[in-house]
Formats: C-alpha cells, sequence, structure tokens
C-alpha cells in the first residue's frame, strides 16, 4: 500500500492537471510542455541566456541524475557543453522559478545539494534518459526525496516561520538525510528501508545530536 502510494506521487507528481493524467503518453507530453514553457519563457525572464532548449533541458537532466547528491557543477557543465559561469547562472535562474531547490551540506567541507520542487517533473526527466522509476518498491534514494518534497512544502507554507533544511553529512560516515533548523532548535530525519534503524542510523543520530544538542 504505502509503496504504491509513494510510486505513484513520484509517478505523476503533485502538478494541477499533469497528476491526475491516468495515460503515461498524455501525462509525458504534459510535462514536455510544462518543462519547455518553463525554460523557453520564465527562465529567460530573470535569466538573460542564449542557450537552446534542448541545451537547457540536458542541463536539467544533469540536475535530475544527482539530485540529492553533492551537486557537481563542473561534471553538469562538461556534459552539456557550457562554461561554469553559465552553468552557475542557469542554476540560480531555475531556483528563482522555483522549478528546483537547493539545500546545504552541514558537517565537514561545504556543498549543495539539489532537489526538484515537484518530483514528478524529476522521474519525466530521468526517463528521458532511459531511467526507469521503480514501479514495486521505491529506492531509499526515492523516499528521501518523497520526504524533501513534503517537508519543504509543509514548511514553506506555514506564515512567519523562518526555517533553514540541510542534510547533515560531516567526515567519518555520519548520515541524516535532512536536518531542520527552526526557533533555534534542531530536528534530523533520517531514511532507512526496514521498521527499526539500523546501527549506522542510530551512530549518525549520535553524531547529529552531539552537534545539535536542541
Amino acid at each position: 500500500k504505502y509503496y504504491a502510494c509513494a510510486t505513484e506521487f513520484l509517478l505523476k507528481g503533485g502538478l494541477p492537471g499533469i497528476c491526475f493524467t491516468r495515460n503515461s503518453a498524455v501525462r509525458a507530453r504534459q510535462f514536455r510542455t510544462h518543462i519547455k514553457t518553463i525554460l523557453d519563457r520564465d527562465l529567460r525572464k530573470v535569466t538573460r541566456t542564449q542557450l537552446d532548449y534542448l541545451t537547457l533541458k540536458s542541463f536539467l537532466e544533469e540536475i535530475a541524475l544527482q539530485q540529492g547528491e553533492i551537486f557537481d557543477l563542473a561534471r553538469a557543465a562538461r556534459a552539456v557543453r557550457i562554461a561554469p559561469n553559465t552553468a552557475k547562472k542557469i542554476l540560480f535562474g531555475l531556483e528563482s522559478v522555483f522549478l528546483i531547490r537547493s539545500i546545504f551540506k552541514s558537517g565537514g567541507t561545504a556543498g549543495r545539494i539539489l532537489y526538484f520542487e515537484d518530483q514528478g517533473i524529476e522521474t519525466f526527466l530521468l526517463q528521458e534518459r532511459g531511467i526507469q522509476q521503480e514501479e514495486v518498491e521505491p529506492r531509499i534514494s526515492d523516499w528521501s526525496r518523497l520526504l524533501f518534497q513534503q517537508l519543504y512544502a509543509q514548511l514553506n507554507y506555514q506564515p512567519g516561520v523562518e526555517f533553514r533544511i540541510s542534510s547533515y553529512r560531516p567526515r567519518g560516515g555520519a548520515y541524516i538525510d535532512f536536518g531542520i533548523q527552526i526557533a533555534g532548535r534542531s530536528l534530523g530525519y533520517s531514511v532507512g528501508m526496514g521498521s527499526t534503524a539500523t546501527s549506522q542510523q542510530l551512530r549518525s543520530a549520535d553524531s547529529f545530536l552531539k552537534k545539535h544538542p536542541k
């Protein structure tokens, strides 16, 4: 039951009109039109660029391939043959039109981690690259991106609430998917596949609590 609901949400996303389309071919056309509108109209209103639509879409696909990882801007730029400075400008524009969100890595070296505002778009972009969404049981990375979208949506639409989301990944192997700082306190979320926490998750939680005692 949970797997079926998560899979459907990751496949269809939550965009009005698109998420209720049952036919996958029609839904794919709708996603394609939606993305083209954002890249060819909205993005160009906030970012001056001469890059053509296919190059912009390829860059967006590179972001999808790295979602949830520490984003390697140089790697993405090389893949679509654009200058790193241009890639940085496009990245800023994509955030400005609310297509993607960035959170920062806390602990150890700095880094930026990207997530799509709507996970249906990310799934569609991966399918364009020939990568299919799991249809039986979501992977742990799927649960993480599902959780991010729900957390961000709930926090972002609370009037007057200031918050910060980061990913706790210090040296030494500790890993907390999302750390939320709000009202001087911190809350950590660790995503797992089982009904109980693993020893690695417990060690990561201890590390997080030492860093964030409140």
